[in-house]
């Protein structure tokens, strides 16, 4: 696994594969590390080696020389960082010179290597904290390194060589660090809910599968809105719209008719031969005719029609499973399985709504997914944030010690 470090000492000194000298573009012995690297490599073989390169280089190129006299590395690359007194807004060099400093190592097949802050000396010019600017480009490059090139394992140091060096880079450190932490937690959520998914899809009764899919979903919408704020109704619900991806789901707020008005007229439906049953969709030309219907435009009671969107009734599916271990209208059938959004059933002259696994699975893990990215944006702990966790966390920190333990 790669690693990152900050430590308060002369990066001339660290025992690595290569180190990296802050160098001018005409890569010739200079002031502070660039002096330091070339007296401790040997002057005339460094410069020697230099001059094979075309100069004056660009600011954020980046080449490299052996280290000769230098017993602590093999290498050194210099790395030529903007000079903020003459580019104010150089920042895209600065992380280039970072970067590209980065990817000489992994063709070179090295993996170690120990970074001065570039460019927050006298070429920092005008900026209000050229070493926090330094360090923010250099953790950039890094983070993009690891992402392009995860298989490829590097041990950074950023040397930070005063004092006072150390405390502002320390500061934007930190941050980073808090930040990994997060996305570490992230991660490790993510990839237990994929592996709790694979579990469910291998289950044998499509009832369990329906249960434990609803449970999952529970435990995130209990856990987002604390627990004892909302119902769980409101909580599931409230989760699902507010998670969902728009651009798939945007009928779940549309109330289904046909429930509506077979509670109007006290029908019930069930399933008995469904091999040659028609089939709808909630965008099928059938409802939406039915939805412009003067009967149905005409109710005016609120909370029915609530009580009969797609969301309430998924909720209504969910509880009289899990509750009255009643799964009549979630049965699996081939036909069913292909779709990705609620289904009719024609009966007779009835109806009969139904959610199919397929549908019910690509929902709550496109819900659970825009949770995490938000959390993750907003630099927010999925579940730690919450005082009043409860079962969820409990079984999957249990879940994972045990692994540990293993």
């Amino acid at each position: 696994m790669s690693k990152i470090e900050l430590i308060n000492d002369s990066s001339a000194e660290q025992q690595v594969d290569a180190l990296v000298n802050a160098a001018n573009r005409m890569l010739m012995s200079g002031g502070g590390i660039c002096g330091v690297l070339f007296k401790k490599a040997g002057y005339l073989e460094l410069t020697k080696a230099c001059k094979v390169y075309d100069v004056p280089l660009n600011d954020g190129e980046a080449v490299i020389t052996p280290a000769f006299n230098i017993e602590n590395a093999k290498y050194i690359i210099h790395a030529v960082g903007p000079n903020f007194s003459c580019t104010p807004t150089a920042f895209d060099k600065l992380y280039s010179a970072y970067y590209n400093s980065l990817l000489i190592l992994k063709e070179n097949n090295l993996h170690s290597i120990a970074f001065p802050l570039i460019s927050s000396g006298i070429f920092g010019g005008n900026l209000p904290n050229p070493v926090k600017t330094s360090i923010e480009q250099c953790i950039k490059a890094y983070e993009k390194f690891e992402e392009e090139y995860k298989e490829y394992e590097i041990n950074v140091k950023i040397c930070a060589y005063s004092i006072d060096e150390m405390k502002e880079a320390q500061e934007m450190f930190e941050k980073y660090l808090e930040k990994k932490k997060l996305d570490n937690r992230d991660n490790e959520i993510k990839e237990y809910v994929d592996d709790l998914i694979k579990d469910i899809d291998n289950m044998k009764f499509y009832h369990h599968k329906i249960i434990c899919l609803c449970s999952l979903i529970d435990s995130f919408a209990q856990n987002y809105f604390e627990y004892t704020e909302v119902r769980n109704q409101d909580s599931f619900c409230k989760f699902i719209l507010k998670f969902k991806n728009d651009d798939e789901y945007t009928y779940l707020e549309k109330v289904d008719p046909v429930s509506l008005i077979y509670d109007l007229d006290g029908i019930d439906t069930t399933i008995e031969e469904l091999a040659d049953a028609c089939i709808y969709t909630p965008d099928s030309q059938e409802l939406e005719d039915m939805r412009k219907n003067e009967r149905f435009n005409e109710i005016n009671n609120k909370e029915l029609i609530n009580k009969h969107t797609y969301i309430s009734l998924i909720y209504k599916c969910r509880s009289r499973i899990i509750h009255e271990s009643n799964y009549i209208g979630i049965i699996g059938t081939e036909t069913e399985n292909q779709y990705n959004m609620p289904i009719y059933f024609e009966i007779g002259e009835h109806w009969k709504l139904i959610f199919p696994y397929k549908f019910l699975k690509e929902l709550f893990v496109s819900c659970i997914n825009n949770y995490l990215l938000e959390q993750k944006d907003n630099k927010l702990d999925p579940f730690y944030n919450n005082m009043n966790r409860k079962s969820f966390l409990a079984f999957y920190d249990d879940k994972k010690s045990k692994k540990k333990g293993k």
